[in-house]
């Protein structure tokens, strides 16, 4: 009998190892599907992944908030935010105008392209179809 309590001991003290050692990679696969799964959220949401998941790479995001948040500080108390206004109604002024311009100067080429379009097709074909076929 002292052979089957023997067995019996062995088997149990197996088991139970075998039972921790599988809970253990069990917790580490769910802490991998859990940083998996936060970085992805981070991409999604357009921060730098590891930001939530990383030590190092969370003090970078909040020295990065506090610089952020101290500036935005210094604006408010030399009030520059009110003179950036002014420049910024000026410039989106200009901007449009040099956009409308942009726009009538594609609008004319795309008019002179197909002017050339119409002509090339009225004389019967390209330059290009007329340089193959002599060349061959």
């Amino acid at each position: 009998m002292e052979s089957w309590a023997i067995i019996a001991i062995v088997a149990i003290v197996f088991g139970s190892i075998v039972s921790i050692v599988r809970a253990g990679l069990d917790h580490e696969l769910q802490e991998k599907k859990m940083n998996a799964a936060l970085r992805q959220q981070e991409m999604e949401s357009g921060v730098a992944p590891g930001t939530y998941t990383g030590k190092r790479a969370r003090k970078q995001a909040e020295k990065a908030f506090r610089t952020a948040a101290k500036q935005e500080r210094y604006r408010r108390r030399h009030h520059l935010d009110d003179i950036n206004d002014d420049i910024d109604e000026d410039e989106v002024e200009t901007e449009r105008e040099r956009l409308k311009k942009g726009i009538d100067n594609l609008q004319q080429r795309i008019d002179n392209i197909e002017i050339i379009m119409k002509s090339r097709n009225a004389n019967g074909g390209t330059k290009n179809d007329d340089s193959t076929q002599s060349g061959t």
